[in-house]
Formats: structure tokens, C-alpha cells, sequence
């Protein structure tokens, strides 16, 4: 499997890298393949985050502490840090940004919506004037009593 690490700014993969710490080519956590399903999966970054944050915790939770040369391994710190982190992001989906759709505010944009042939059609399309009770209604024929 692949690791790739460019921008950020622009490409999700490399955001969800970026939030987790998994930017080291020489030492990472997730292959490409599994960040994109897990974006596929959980649709938000924040979501990603942490089911990514959860993913690296369980490969740490197979590893045991050991000391090597005088360096103490910690993976039991390592995988509280990422289940810490993964509760983080958690919190923050609530936060995330919901953008309410405004459409039709522009003709061309609405007249490309409504072209759009694999597009599920909208039911309320008929004005008050498509109403065939409407046309056989004469005002002046009509009384009204307000008293």
C-alpha cells in the first residue's frame, strides 16, 4: 500500500495526516487506501479524524512497552494520546459547519438544476395559477359577507 503526504490545503487525505501526526514517510500509521475508505465512511473530516485516531490507537494497543538501549517505548501513552485525540474530534463534529443550500438564487445555476436529468425531481413545482379550481373562480360572482 501507498503513503502519500503533499498538501494539506487541499487534498483530505493529507488533512486527516496532518491532524493524526501521521506526516513521517519513514514512520507511518495508515496507508492512503485506508484514509480514503475512512473518508468515504464518515463523510466529515472531523469524523475521519477520529475514526483515524482510533485506527492508530488499535495498532498500538497490539504493541507493548518495552525499553531499548535506555529509550523507553510507551505505546500504553502513545494509545491514550490517539484515544484522547479521537475523543477530541469526536467533540468537534458537532462544531463542524453545516451550509444550508440556497438554490435558484441564480438563474443559470437554477436552470442548470433543473436540466439536470439524473437529478430527483423537486414535487412542488406548480404555481397557484396551475390550479384548475382557480380558473373557475370569477371575483365579481363571488359575495362576500363580513358582518
Amino acid at each position: 500500500m501507498a503513503y502519500t503526504y503533499t498538501d494539506p490545503s487541499t487534498i483530505d487525505k493529507d488533512k486527516i495526516r496532518l491532524l493524526v501526526g501521521d506526516t513521517d514517510e519513514s514512520d507511518f500509521y495508515l496507508h492512503d487506501g485506508e484514509i480514503t475508505w475512512l473518508l468515504t465512511d464518515n463523510g466529515t473530516i472531523n469524523a475521519t479524524a477520529s475514526e483515524a485516531c482510533k485506527a492508530i490507537a488499535a495498532k498500538l494497543a497490539r504493541k507493548v512497552s518495552q525499553n531499548v538501549g535506555g529509550v523507553a517505548l510507551q505505546a500504553q501513552q502513545r494509545f491514550e494520546h490517539y484515544m484522547q485525540l479521537a475523543d477530541e474530534y469526536t467533540a468537534n463534529q458537532a462544531s463542524d459547519a453545516v451550509s444550508p443550500y440556497l438554490g435558484g438564487y441564480k438563474r443559470s445555476l437554477k436552470d442548470a438544476i433543473e436540466e439536470d436529468s439524473d437529478r430527483e425531481k423537486i414535487f412542488g413545482r406548480k404555481g397557484v395559477h396551475d390550479n384548475p379550481a382557480y380558473e373557475t373562480i370569477d371575483a365579481a360572482s363571488t359575495s362576500w359577507n363580513y358582518s
